[in-house]
């Protein structure tokens, strides 16, 4: 019952939090292009976004997951899973299959298959997708990615007294121009290899990693490589660490962190540089990367599992001069303006009280810019969203869980942000007022849990309030959603 009590909670705060259309989680959405509609509109991230758990089963039977969503935006979307029986080697075998059929139309299939054998892990995927749309996908130097092949391989070895970490995955990408290319008309492929190798001590770390990316945008050619080396040591107190690096760009960096820690308060310094995405190297001939000068707070504590607290606060300078993208909407065109490097301040925090089945919590976070750094401008400024779950058991199997949240948010009016699919992100409007503006969503789920078998409904934006990020981008609007959730062992 303790395991399906787990996966449900699990369930409830990862899908209700991930599909919020707010403005805050739009940094982390996916812009469509609709083909006969003047503007773009962003979507919750979840529902493009690979689904697979990627986790190996932790017992000697076979388990098999689904997993369906409905969404207003005519989107339906199919998870499966399935592991065999095995005494010792793990195997996985996933699918993923969505059909969007809203504003511009979204064929997804991807596949997945995992293979676990002590202390060696190789995963394989293979993505297939037809959209007008850009994917944007965790990486240096590039924000978009509709097509991708990925393999990726991990181990961890014990060797004596030390602990060795080894990790490497590759990518390979490429976009017909009718199909999801970041810039719309040119044929694009993409490569990148990530590596990297970690050696543990008592007291001690040591990582050797490397980044070898390359792309071809039509007839243009982009190459960037790096390999980093990053040694720490650690005390109860905190830990002190840096990286040495070279690249194809500059001969020799550096970076270097020091932490301190005691009692659930952290305080963290740390000299940090950010590497540009390719489409600002090659459109605005920024620089490769910028430094930082970082620190951080942070506090976290519990009281008799009762209460939990989370703080985050974190102040960013930029060592050398800052630049700003402006939007003219006179002439349509973007420029970059010379700008006094900014102070970025931003914060986090959520409050928990109570247990499981009667939960109260509040979650915010906030960012106060002086200035208008291109790389990191967003129009949200506060968002508080405060929540309730609460739970009870009918008739001695059956399990019922109801989350009830609310969203407030402050952001930038409509008026002062243009949104830039190419990079994509936000850019202020040229003249830039910094007027600002709040709004209220709330949402709402049930969850029904029997043995292994879960059924959930939930509602977002309940009162179907349109709040528009940007001057071209769509507003959100009320979403349901069904899961079936369903595991069993034999």
């Amino acid at each position: 019952m303790k395991k399906s009590a787990f996966f449900m909670l699990l369930f409830i705060s990862s899908s209700l939090f991930s599909q919020q259309l707010a403005l805050e989680k739009f940094g982390k959405e996916f812009t469509f292009l609709p083909e006969a509609l003047d503007g773009t509109t962003g979507l919750p991230v979840i529902w493009l976004q690979t689904q697979h758990c990627g986790e190996f089963p932790s017992v000697d039977s076979t388990v098999s997951r689904a997993q369906w969503e409905m969404g207003d935006y005519e989107l339906s979307n199919v998870n499966v899973f399935f592991s065999p029986v095995s005494a010792h080697n793990r195997w996985v075998l996933e699918g993923q299959w969505l059909t969007y059929e809203g504003y511009s139309k979204l064929y997804r299939n991807d596949f997945q298959a995992s293979f676990s054998s002590g202390e060696h892990n190789v995963r394989l995927s293979i993505v297939n997708v037809k959209p007008q749309i850009y994917e944007p996908t965790w990486s240096r130097f590039t924000r978009w990615d509709a097509r991708t092949q990925r393999l990726e391989w991990q181990m961890e070895k014990d060797v004596g007294r030390f602990t060795f970490d080894s990790f490497v995955e590759g990518r390979y990408s490429r976009f017909k121009p009718d199909r999801g290319n970041p810039l719309l008309n040119k044929k694009t492929r993409y490569a990148e290899l990530l590596g990297e190798a970690t050696l543990h001590g008592n007291i001690w770390s040591a990582t050797l990693s490397g980044e070898w990316f390359e792309s071809w945008i039509d007839t243009t050619h982009f190459r960037f490589s790096q390999i980093n080396l990053s040694p720490q040591f650690n005390h109860p107190y905190g830990a002190i660490g840096f990286t040495l690096w070279t690249n194809n760009e500059e001969a020799f960096g550096y970076d270097g962190w020091l932490e301190f820690s005691k009692g659930g308060v952290s305080v963290a310094v740390a000299l940090e540089s950010r590497f540009y995405p390719a489409i600002f190297i090659t459109h605005f001939n920024t620089d490769t990367e910028a430094d930082f000068y970082s620190a951080r707070f942070c506090f976290e504590q519990s009281w008799r599992d009762w209460i939990h607290i989370n703080i985050v606060h974190e102040w960013q300078s930029r060592v050398d001069q800052s630049y700003i993208l402006l939007y003219d909407p006179m002439t349509s065109s973007v420029s970059m303006e010379s700008d006094d490097s900014p102070l970025l301040m931003r914060g986090e925090g959520k409050l928990e009280i109570g247990k499981e089945r009667l939960k109260a919590d509040v979650s915010w976070n906030y960012r106060d810019f002086d200035g208008l750094e291109y790389l990191w401008y967003h129009p949200g400024r506060i968002n508080i969203q405060p929540g309730i779950t609460t739970g009870t058991t009918l008739f001695d199997h059956l399990n019922l869980f109801l989350r009830l949240e609310a969203l407030w948010q402050c952001h930038d009016v409509l008026e002062s942000v243009w949104f830039l699919p190419e990079l994509p992100g936000f850019v202020p409007v040229k003249n830039y007022s910094g007027k600002q503006e709040s709004d209220w969503t709330f949402n709402a789920k049930i969850t029904a849990l029997v043995k292994t078998f879960t059924l959930s409904a939930g509602i977002d934006n309940i009162l179907k309030k349109e709040i528009y990020p940007a001057q071209n981008i769509m507003s959100n609007s009320r979403m349901f959603v069904v899961n079936i959730d369903w595991l069993w062992y034999q």
